[in-house]
């Protein structure tokens, strides 16, 4: 069922920032910085909760985790089939996927043929979901998730997309 879903991706969630935290921290201080973090309401609710969030930030994570691990390949494996959680991973599969060309080894016929694959998952799942395009999916994501999607399609350019990544920075720092 779904809940198993998202219960194990719960799991994945707190053992990949165990990991992670065991290269700066003893194996107990880890725990407990985990623990913390995984126990924190909002995730806790994701993870009660029948739906693809918790399942798409269990893939970002670990895309993440690998990346920062010198394991380019699966991290940008990872990266790809995130997009079959959420579709608009799609923004940052591409964008961990040029990082991880540019900085983390991944060689030039590699970043291109994972970008081609991470664009034909997305063409994938939109057309087998009838979903409603990328426009739509992130407005209601990252610009006003009051509206229903489909109602109408917003007017989304390249100009609307760095104002709301650029509006969303003070939030980052």
């Amino acid at each position: 069922s779904g809940l198993v879903v998202s219960a194990v991706s719960f799991v994945l969630i707190g053992l990949t920032l165990y990991a992670w935290f065991l290269h700066w921290m003893p194996p107990f201080v880890a725990l407990g910085a985990m623990a913390l973090l995984v126990l924190n309401p909002w995730l806790v609710i994701l993870a009660r909760s029948v739906g693809p969030d918790i399942l798409s930030i269990a893939f970002l994570l670990g895309g993440a985790y690998f990346a920062m691990q010198d394991r380019p390949v699966v991290s940008a494996i990872i990266f790809v089939v995130s997009i079959t959680a959420r579709p608009e991973n799609l923004l940052y599969a591409g964008t961990f996927l040029c990082y991880l060309g540019i900085v983390r080894g991944l060689s030039l016929l590699q970043t291109g043929g994972f970008l081609v694959a991470a664009f034909l998952a997305y063409l994938g799942v939109s057309s087998l979901s009838n979903n409603y395009g990328w426009k739509t999916l992130f407005y209601f994501v990252f610009v006003n998730r009051n509206a229903r999607p489909g109602a109408a399609a917003p007017h989304i350019g390249l100009q609307e997309l760095i104002v709301a990544y650029i509006g969303r920075l003070d939030r980052i720092f």
